[in-house]
């Protein structure tokens, strides 16, 4: 089974290609809200993903100083990887969906909370 490693892409770049997969096409700072991280951080992923053919980033055509992330064909194809990844996470795990929704929840409450203002 093809994993992330084979697959060539980082947690961090597994976890912006999820955004991506839900949504197609987000601007930097859509990217960065969902995960809960800065652009300092996701700037130097997209880049990567970028020279790996996964991305490609333009400016926006309403707003020049927005950048916008879009999947290519071949960041798409990744999802079989992420879907096949994500399964894995779950079954090591060993928790139910409701157990796993409520530590998402917790976590992401946790994120939030030490995020800078």
């Amino acid at each position: 089974m093809e994993t992330l490693r084979h697959a060539g892409l980082t947690y961090p770049q597994y976890l912006v290609l999820l955004v991506l997969l839900e949504e197609r096409k987000l601007s930097v700072g859509e990217i960065c809200s969902r995960l809960v991280l800065d652009s300092g951080t996701v700037t130097p992923l997209l880049k990567r993903m970028e020279a790996n053919g996964h991305v490609t980033r333009s400016r926006s055509k309403s707003d020049e100083r927005i950048v916008v992330a879009e999947l290519t064909e071949k960041g798409r194809r990744l999802g079989s990887v992420a879907s096949r990844a994500r399964k894995e996470v779950v079954r090591r795990l060993n928790m139910s969906d409701k157990e796993i929704l409520r530590l998402r929840s917790e976590l992401m409450e946790i994120a939030y909370r030490l995020a800078p203002n």
